[in-house]
């Protein structure tokens, strides 16, 4: 058996009935990113899904060797969801977007 730890995928969306409470921009998000992590990249991907949406991939390095990847999209002003790829459990509980 494998020594690795698990990997998920957890998706973030704002409350139901208030989808813009978040006040989710694109371009905010990725200044967070890098003013909390010295070593991030950010992309912005364009239109995505069935219902265009602007999106921004991004890659965080938590620690030494661990990177975490993911994507943050809005279809609507202000409003969106965040997608972790592949985290592990502790690194998919980061606050990211913690004041």
């Amino acid at each position: 058996m494998s020594e690795a730890p698990l990997r998920y995928t957890f998706i973030f969306t704002p409350p139901e009935g208030d989808a813009s409470c978040w006040n989710l921009a694109l371009a905010s998000f990725a200044e967070r990113l890098r003013a909390s992590f010295r070593e991030s990249d950010t992309h912005y991907e364009g239109g995505l899904g069935p219902r265009d949406a602007d999106s921004l991939s991004f890659e965080v390095a938590i620690t030494p060797g661990e990177w975490l990847d993911g994507m943050v999209s809005t279809p609507l002003p202000q409003t969106g969801s965040v997608v972790l790829y592949l985290a592990t459990r502790r690194s998919g509980g980061l606050r990211v977007m913690a004041p």
